[in-house]
């Protein structure tokens, strides 16, 4: 088979290659609602970095945690990078080998309860050696060759923990080429649950998210409804207006405020103007709940929620979509 990608851009296929595990991981939640509470991309959990299964990381609804490690290579048909022990156990100048690190994440959640599942992603095959020993994607400690049980024993501090790091490890190998992988994604997507645009922006928003810090904001932790505005940002729907409104929040002056709303039940159109930062938007968010309250229809679109929004919000062509939406 010809691998048609540049042997210089490894490095930027390997992202591309995560990002699309992370987006198989959202559509698996897009269709069953119920399936996480949240999604981190590049992550941590409560604010404590993981040793190594961090690429995906996703809360079920029972406090458990699901951990992925993603690792691409360019041309998975070649011998010398094949899925083997010896890149298993391989250590890198730290010390420290990619069993050891994805081990101590292994053993610190499943010890504690909260693993449901561990895995690692990767297109590559495993050779002849590392294949004998898979029963469906679990390493039986059992049929370890004895010098590699001795590795395993010697790097995770002894058998039982050895044991426990194969009964819990998911080796999902021999992926589709990244080529493939996309087009399946795609179609589950397209057209049934959005466009064109709506599957681009969902990638450009995975891409942001293994970026960028706390994207989506405040701490980059995706929740399903980040998902459904991305999804759906391109058909006429209505967007998020939430802007927080803080408890007994009164209006800059009650003159002005009564004056507002007299002239709110009579045709014609007027400017709220001031300062960046002076509270125009929290105002008016007040404003709009009061009139809501009253009887009153309201139409409003915010241009900026904070950094939390992963829509492009001052785009006109969103903006008059979620407008037509509320009426």
């Amino acid at each position: 088979m010809t691998i048609d990608i540049k042997t210089t851009q490894l490095t930027r296929i390997g992202y591309e290659y995560q990002d699309l595990v992370c987006i198989g991981f959202i559509i698996d939640w897009y269709s069953d609602p119920n399936k996480y509470e949240w999604v981190r991309i590049e992550g941590d959990i409560e604010h404590e970095k993981l040793k190594g299964l961090d690429d995906v990381i996703c809360k079920r609804p029972d406090g458990s945690f699901e951990l992925t490690q993603v690792k691409f290579t360019i041309d998975p048909n070649r011998d010398d990078l094949a899925l083997s022990f010896d890149w298993l156990l391989a250590k890198k100048k730290s010390g420290t080998s990619m069993l050891q690190k994805w081990a101590q994440d292994v053993q610190k959640f499943s010890t504690s309860g909260q693993l449901a599942f561990a895995s690692l992603r990767t297109n590559r095959i495993p050779d002849p050696e590392f294949k004998n020993t898979l029963v469906e994607k679990l390493v039986d400690y059992k049929k370890l060759p004895q010098p590699v049980r001795e590795q395993f024993d010697l790097q995770l501090g002894g058998s039982k923990q050895a044991k426990n790091f194969c009964a819990n490890f998911n080796f999902a190998h021999s992926e589709q080429l990244i080529g493939d992988f996309e087009s399946r994604l795609h179609d589950r997507l397209v057209p049934d649950h959005t466009n064109e645009e709506g599957f681009h922006r969902l990638q450009r928003a995975i891409r942001q998210s293994a970026t960028r810090r706390n994207f989506p904001s405040p701490d980059g932790t995706w929740k399903l409804i980040d998902v459904e505005e991305i999804l759906r940002a391109n058909l006429v729907q209505k967007l998020s207006q939430d802007f927080a409104i803080p408890d007994h929040y009164l209006p800059p002056s009650q003159s002005f405020h009564a004056d507002l709303i007299s002239k709110s039940s009579v045709p014609g159109c007027h400017v709220v103007a001031g300062q960046p930062g002076m509270g125009k938007s929290t105002y008016l968010s007040f404003l709009s709940e009061e009139l809501v309250r009253s009887g009153t229809t309201v139409i409003r679109h915010h241009y900026w929620l904070g950094s939390s929004s992963v829509i492009d919000r001052i785009s006109s062509e969103h903006a008059i979509k979620s407008m037509m939406f509320q009426l």
